[in-house]
């Protein structure tokens, strides 16, 4: 936890920052919409995971893991006022903000990103400007994640 108990999450706007536009108009996103509406699925990661292999049979065992629990994660673990940040590869800038608005599956307006979640960017940074251990923490490739606990602190340093 961070700053008056609230998570910080790192996330991710697509393999090529295909959702950048959603994420600069206040909605982060993830992907894999042949799972539906996750508020249908019931709060368990194996849960989560059974469902997410029965519309994605092709990834992974290790894939599969991991991105059904990042989907389990936005809706159930991801809490408003908590801390975002995204680092946009589209204009090298580090955006930081806080979650707005509950977990919403929104397919009509973004096919390849229904889940969305509304945010307010309060920061941002040019991302060749930050420390190289928040750099570190935040440069994972996974869609969704909380920096490790012994990067938390550097970045803790740059929150609103």
């Amino acid at each position: 936890m961070a700053n008056g108990g609230h998570r910080v999450w790192v996330i991710r706007s697509g393999d090529k920052d295909q959702a950048h536009s959603d994420f600069m108009d206040g909605r982060i996103c993830l992907g894999w919409p042949r799972v539906g509406n996750l508020q249908e699925i019931e709060d368990n990661p194996k849960t989560f995971l059974i469902e997410y292999c029965r519309h994605y049979r092709s990834d992974g065992a290790q894939a599969s893991r991991l991105r059904s629990s990042e989907l389990y994660r936005f809706v159930h673990k991801m809490d408003r006022s908590d801390f975002v940040i995204y680092s946009s590869r589209t204009d090298g800038q580090v955006h930081i903000g806080r979650v707005r608005g509950d977990y919403e599956y929104l397919p009509r307006r973004n096919s390849h990103y229904p889940h969305i979640r509304e945010v307010r960017w309060a920061s941002v940074f040019r991302r060749e400007d930050l420390p190289l251990e928040v750099k570190f923490a935040i440069g994972r490739r996974s869609s969704l994640y909380q920096p490790r606990d012994e990067n938390l602190s550097a970045v803790q340093q740059i929150l609103p």
